[in-house]
């Protein structure tokens, strides 16, 4: 097999796994083990957006979150193979072009867990020693490098909270008097 019929390959590969029903399989391919790459890319991607946005997840229930993933990996282009940026890219996806009137906190809490992520994992971590009580008056205070700070349109650091509350029923009594 030539360099360039291999690469064609890979691209009529890579179009079907992302998208079965607007590109065909490639030709010689046995549908079972196309299958096998179908799924296998499917949950991954899914499984690494959830672990990323896990109370994002819970807001949809599981067709819609499979919906969602697949339109994000069928119209987002990623630019990056590596599984530690993707979310950044599902992250962009969320602001670029997926609007849900339903939920219009959705790029905010997404970009909110985001953040609590990329913080965690940055490789600048910090340890500070112990802060005794006689200093916070005579040493100059440091503020750790990963802070960063955002505003937000929504309480999205609550919406697990308030997401989980709603399980009960909720009654409300209005008069006039």
């Amino acid at each position: 097999m030539s360099n360039q019929s291999h690469k064609e390959l890979q691209k009529a590969f890579a179009a079907h796994i992302r998208n079965p029903r607007r590109y065909p399989k490639p030709e010689g391919i046995d549908e079972q083990r196309m299958q096998v790459y179908r799924d296998l890319f499917f949950n991954n991607i899914s499984s690494l957006i959830k672990q990323t946005f896990p109370v994002l997840a819970t807001l949809y229930h599981p067709g819609e979150w499979s919906k969602l993933i697949r339109s994000f990996y069928q119209k987002q282009h990623n630019t990056t193979p590596y599984f530690t940026e993707i979310a950044g890219e599902f992250l962009q996806f969320l602001k670029d072009g997926h609007s849900d009137n339903t939920r219009p906190f959705l790029y905010e809490l997404a970009h909110y867990e985001w953040l609590e992520l990329s913080v965690e994992k940055d490789p600048r971590q910090v340890q500070f020693g112990e802060i005794k009580t006689q200093h916070l008056l005579t040493h100059v205070p440091l503020i750790s490098p990963l802070v960063c700070a955002h505003s937000y349109h929504f309480p999205v650091h609550q919406i697990g909270r308030i997401i989980s509350h709603n399980h009960r029923k909720t009654r409300v009594t209005c008069w006039y008097g």
